[in-house]
């Protein structure tokens, strides 16, 4: 079975970076890959459909992680853990004979896999319009076609790795398990043809399924013409976490100010990777893309934030001192909760980290004036800093007080808030070395690195939501498994920490001037008024 918790903070994993042919087709692949693998730290490169074979092909000497292809007629590829514990195998389907006599034969020598994922292109995923429920295609088939080890069993064994069949036709991040009848998956006699379970036997397996490409045959709701990355992270555990990336954050369409047309200028001229814009000068970028002092200038600073994995400032506008750093946790982009508001009372490296959070699910209030109490204590003057505050945290703070903490609401209206994102981006007052705005991807590329793994919002949203809803439909007396709280607290933890660095990292940045030069003179002192 696919685990519902959360993977232990030292469970093994890998990185795959999944590319579709579409996204190759559009941008300059080479640069625009190989950045992505080098901002993911990817371990393998995964071409999915439509047009994967482009993928291969463009790729092939680009990289020096892995292409695994799941081409008809290729021989099968893997990637493992170093520990050996996870082990990748990408086969051509059918592949009765082209796959390990069995899954333990992956792993290094006296070692045992503890999970294998087969990805081929076998199965895709379907919606019946009936119904418009989904079925997958070619799953039994597939199953019959995989060598005896490699099948599903009633009687799964610890001593024999886990297998997770896996789909390049199947929605990325979709995940399973289905229940087949052990003569639909079919078995082999020892002598190697296909027996079946005896008519009318009862025997199911359960077959784990995995996700890791586009749906194929969807209907009008899908959009199989998606030119977005994939950053698919598998884990040991059987925990997989997907995260869409833009191929436009990479190679030079990263940079400020370059779009689709000036990056087809800079190709014709020779400028194909953001090292190579980095080191033109400022004439030579306004003169090469045509356009004056200020957007070259906005140009190289740019190219140097990303490649060098600083933040320029660009201007003297300085930051309020002494912030408050926040961070909420809701239980979705619609947000009808904030079930937890995780506080850091002072720097990046401060031991005041206050975790304020929902206890029990009928009851929205008790943690909110937790929070609130605890701002009573300090003074008005502090900021209260949160990342993209101004576009989700605060306002979402503000209704839950609205409704839930009316009584608060005045109190929480006239404290001093300040985002940090919106004065970088929206005020032009700093150029960011992120990938995307993303508070983590801006932290990671400062050299910020993340103390917990296998969380991200949308989990803790999903692990949430789903506590809440069993807890309020349970029965009088039904026991419910809570979520494991302490690391859900710490991922919080780690955003505000992640925040306090991007803060820090900000206010230590030289100003970089008009001229060109860096100007050292900057700091966090900024009047009450500069803020408001």
């Amino acid at each position: 079975m696919l685990p519902e918790h959360l993977p232990s903070s030292d469970t093994p994993s890998l990185e795959l970076l999944v590319v579709p042919g579409a996204a190759v087709r559009e941008y300059d692949a080479d640069p625009t890959v190989a950045d992505a693998v080098s901002a993911t730290d990817a371990d393998a490169v995964l071409p999915v459909p439509p047009h994967e074979n482009v993928v291969a092909q463009r790729l092939l000497h680009a990289v020096e992680q892995p292409v695994l292809r799941a081409d008809r007629g290729m021989r099968p590829s893997t990637v493992a853990t170093p520990d050996g514990e996870l082990v990748v195998v990408v086969a051509p389907a059918p592949a009765p004979d082209t796959l390990p006599e069995t899954p333990a034969d992956l792993g290094p020598a006296e070692t045992t896999p503890r999970r294998v994922v087969v990805v081929s292109n076998a199965f895709e995923m379907r919606v019946v319009p009936r119904n418009r429920e989904t079925v997958l295609d070619g799953l039994a088939a597939y199953l019959a076609e995989i060598p005896d080890a490699w099948q599903p069993s009633p009687d799964d064994s610890a001593e024999t790795p886990a297998v997770v069949h896996a789909s390049t036709m199947v929605e990325a991040g979709h995940t399973t398990t289905q229940q087949l009848p052990a003569a639909a998956a079919g078995r082999q006699s020892g002598t190697g043809s296909r027996t079946a379970d005896p008519p009318g036997s009862a025997a199911e397996v359960s077959v784990d399924v995995l996700g890791v490409g586009q749906a194929s045959n969807m209907g009008a709701a899908a959009d199989t013409t998606s030119h977005d990355l994939l950053h698919t992270t598998l884990y040991a555990s059987g925990h997989v976490t997907t995260t869409p990336l833009d191929p436009g954050s990479f190679g030079l369409h990263a940079v400020e100010q370059v779009g689709d047309a000036r990056a087809d200028t800079l190709r014709s001229h020779g400028v194909r990777t953001v090292t190579q814009l980095r080191d033109m000068s400022v004439d030579a970028v306004a003169n090469t893309l045509d356009t004056g002092q200020a957007t070259a200038r906005t140009v190289t600073t740019s190219a140097e934030a990303l490649t060098t994995g600083t933040i320029v400032r660009t201007s003297a506008a300085s930051l309020p001192d002494d912030p408050v750093f926040i961070d909420i946790e809701t239980d979705g982009l619609g947000a009808s909760v904030a079930w937890l508001v995780g506080v850091l009372d002072g720097g990046s490296d401060s031991d005041a980290y206050y975790p304020f959070r929902q206890q029990t699910p009928g009851d929205p209030t008790a943690h909110l004036e937790g929070f609130a109490t605890w701002l009573q204590g300090i003074s008005r003057s502090r900021p209260l800093v949160a990342w993209n505050g101004y576009g989700f945290d605060f306002d979402i703070l503000t209704e839950q007080f609205r409704e839930h903490c009316p009584d608060r609401l005045e109190e929480w209206e006239s404290r001093r808030t300040f985002d940090p994102l919106y004065w970088a981006r929206n005020s032009d007052n700093a150029v960011l070395p992120g990938r995307s705005n993303r508070l983590e991807a801006v932290a990671e590329a400062i050299g910020w690195e993340p103390q917990t793994s296998g969380v991200d919002g949308e989990t803790a949203a999903t692990i949430y939501t789903r506590w809440r809803d069993a807890a309020t439909t349970a029965d009088p007396g039904e026991d419910i498994p809570e979520p494991d709280w302490g690391r859900l607290e710490a991922y919080c933890e780690d955003d505000v920490r992640a925040l306090a660095t991007i803060y820090e990292a900000i206010g230590d940045a030289p100003l970089r001037t008009a001229g060109g030069e860096d100007d050292v003179s900057t700091g966090r002192q900024g009047s009450l008024s500069d803020f408001s």
